[in-house]
């Protein structure tokens, strides 16, 4: 396990900004929000993916929406966060660590935070290898896992569980059709990951 220091960031906010190719947004505001989160002491652990165990529950973690919101609308800041203590709610389980749901802009950057405000680490891996412009094309959905269940919160505490839906095109369009979780961030479906090299 290695730690990001403020240095490490600046390099992993470039990254997310080449590999996202234009989407998942700026990750400038990810990177400032960052930055604040180590000046108050986080710790942004991150995990080889050969040192997750066999019986650990890992959450993919990301942002859904336009990414031009995170710079339109303010946040509380823990939207990812409080997702993932939803989801650990529905299912009963302590989450061992989060992996972000693609590389791009602020998604790279925002399930770091939520798993240091969370106190795990940061699985140091992604669903797609770069940004995505839909749920479906996340290498752990074209592979057969479930999307559901997955929960979302907003900057105005409000949070929901999605149990079941028939496809990741579905549950992605499922939080629009709310106004007032336009700007959710969500705690995608946990699975108990076996270690790849």
């Amino acid at each position: 396990m290695w730690e990001i220091d403020a240095d490490v960031l600046e390099s992993i906010s470039l990254g997310a900004g080449i590999l996202g190719t234009g989407g998942g947004g700026n990750p400038y505001v990810a990177k400032v929000w960052a930055r604040v989160e180590l000046e108050r002491g986080a710790r942004f652990q991150i995990l080889d993916p050969t040192e997750v165990s066999d019986d650990a529950w890992i959450v993919g973690s990301g942002g859904i929406g336009a990414p031009t919101v995170s710079v339109e609308k303010l946040r509380r800041g823990d939207e990812e966060y409080q997702a993932l203590r939803t989801l650990e709610g529905h299912l009963g389980v302590r989450f061992d660590g989060v992996v972000p749901m693609e590389v791009g802009g602020g998604n790279s950057i925002r399930p770091i935070i939520a798993a240091a405000q969370a106190g795990i680490p940061t699985v140091d891996a992604d669903g797609m290898g770069r940004a995505f412009p839909e749920l479906q094309m996340v290498t752990f959905f074209i592979y057969g896992v479930p999307p559901c269940p997955a929960a979302i919160a907003d900057d105005k505490g409000e949070e929901a569980v999605f149990t079941a839906a028939p496809s990741p095109q579905r549950l992605e369009r499922m939080p629009a059709s709310s106004p007032s979780r336009w700007a959710a961030r969500p705690a995608w479906r946990s699975r108990r990951c076996a270690a790849t090299s």
